[in-house]
């Protein structure tokens, strides 16, 4: 089974990951824990994703459209 854990800057996420190739990436149940935060679409957005790409350090995520909504950079 393939996981999905991390933080939007307030709340925790968990979850899982239904589908996933070298093209498509979807999220299966995913919860958050209830802080008052500002930012509330983040889950929502998650769970819109279809597919992603990989540019250099970054890891994109797509919706059914093909728009980029969420942007994710590798630290280190």
């Amino acid at each position: 089974e393939m996981r999905i854990s991390g933080s939007n800057g307030c709340n925790n996420i968990t979850g899982s990951i239904s589908k996933m190739d070298n093209e498509i990436l979807e999220f299966g149940m995913l919860s958050q824990t209830q802080m008052a935060c500002l930012n509330k679409k983040f889950l929502k957005t998650l769970t819109e994703t279809k597919s992603y790409k990989k540019v250099k350090t970054q890891l994109i995520l797509l919706n059914k459209s093909t728009e980029e909504t969420l942007i994710f950079k590798k630290v280190d």
